[in-house]
């Protein structure tokens, strides 16, 4: 009996500089590759890779393809489609992640005559943030995702309620971003990581995870944090426009002995053993990764009411409402001064990372999309040859 070939699949995403949807990309490739059904690779149509995902692609063996516009409007630039399509016909299936890729994405797909997957990771802008060029372009990948994906997925529930209208009411699936493995963090970790980044004599620590942007509602954390007890510390992960905003502001509160902006890291798990709690204050989300590796990592949460993040944390953790310091200082205040509901939160989250948002459990979803798009393809590819073949 043969062996049946691996679907090919191709991730198309905006670009590789760190966010969710970047690792949710490169969690695929990971998870791929200790599978013998299906292969994915990477395309990107922008320039910024970042060194910790791009070291993780090589290390996985993950092909890396930049295509990128040779004009400084890439969905004016025609050369996109053909340059795309030829790549499409080298795979199986196209999934494409983040706004670019789902407009460019599809179209180039449907010349290429291969299935395409629309992923969708985030909520709605709010029409306050919404430039007229951003208007413009979220008409056209609303117009791709209606008429010329072929499947349609978001990555948590409040996410597809919110995408809802620019995709049509089409029919959109959900397959929730995934946890990683459970690991709790013992004693000796937390000591040893607390020595490493100075903070071995630090009282309560907080640690929050993201990109110094915007929608991530650092300002709120920092202005909520300057009422939490002064042995407190908070250590902010990630890098970004606000960088520089944020650190004047925590001197302006008096807190900058306290609060420690670390960039970015490859070692966010190591990180996280520092914490007694991990806050996230955000003001827009999707299905946010870095809470789910915070609970995978047996921490209890504080996090705004956003996205898919109040069903996500039910149980695990304290739920506030967005943009409201006070009530975040109040959640933060309530964990860390009571060591029975830490451990009973974190416990909770770590039992619900493995039953609710494991990983083989999420792999398996996407591999069926996959197969079932790919068997699609290959028999329209059939019918096509068979037509041509009875015309000639």
């Amino acid at each position: 009996m043969s062996r049946l070939r691996a679907t090919r699949v191709v991730q198309v995403v905006d670009s590789l500089a760190m966010g969710g949807a970047q690792r949710v990309v490169l969690r695929l490739a990971a998870a791929a590759r200790v599978r013998r059904d299906v292969e994915v690779s990477i395309v990107t149509i922008r320039d910024a890779l970042d060194p910790e995902l791009t070291r993780e692609a090589a290390h996985l063996g993950v092909s890396i393809r930049r295509i990128k516009p040779v004009t400084r409007r890439d969905l004016a630039d025609p050369s996109m489609l053909v340059r795309l399509g030829k790549e499409f016909r080298r795979h199986d299936v196209v999934q494409c992640h983040l706004g670019t890729a789902n407009t460019l994405g599809p179209a180039a797909a449907a010349l290429a005559r291969r299935p395409c997957i629309a992923t969708l990771h985030t909520v709605n802008l709010a029409r306050s943030e919404r430039r007229a060029g951003t208007q413009l372009r979220r008409r056209a990948g609303d117009l791709m995702v209606r008429r010329a994906a072929t499947a349609v997925v978001a990555v948590g529930h409040a996410v597809r309620e919110a995408q809802a209208d620019r995709a049509g009411h089409r029919d959109i699936a959900v397959i929730p971003n995934p946890a990683p493995s459970g690991a709790p963090i013992s004693a000796d970790e937390r000591a040893r990581e607390r020595g490493r980044l100075g903070l071995s004599d630090a009282g309560m620590v907080l640690v929050s995870v993201g990109r110094l942007e915007p929608p991530k509602g650092l300002d709120v954390l920092l202005a909520s944090f300057a009422s939490i007890d002064d042995a407190a510390h908070l250590v902010i992960v990630g890098d970004g426009s606000q960088r520089h905003d944020l650190e004047q502001q925590a001197a302006a509160l008096g807190i900058r002995e306290r609060v420690h902006l670390i960039g970015q890291t490859d070692r966010v798990s190591a990180v996280l053993a520092v914490a007694d709690v991990f806050v996230s204050s955000s003001r827009r989300e999707g299905m946010p990764m870095a809470i789910l590796e915070a609970m995978a990592r047996g921490l209890p949460v504080v996090a705004t009411a956003v996205g898919d993040v109040a069903s996500t944390v039910s149980g695990a953790g304290i739920v506030v409402q967005p943009e409201r310091a006070d009530d975040l200082a109040d959640g933060i205040r309530r964990l860390t001064a009571n060591a029975g509901l830490r451990a009973r939160l974190g416990s909770e989250g770590l039992r619900r990372s493995e039953a609710e948002y494991g990983e083989a459990q999420w792999m398996q979803q996407w591999s069926e999309l996959w197969h079932a798009l790919g068997a699609t393809g290959a028999r329209s590819g059939e019918r096509r040859q068979c037509a041509s073949s009875t015309e000639s």
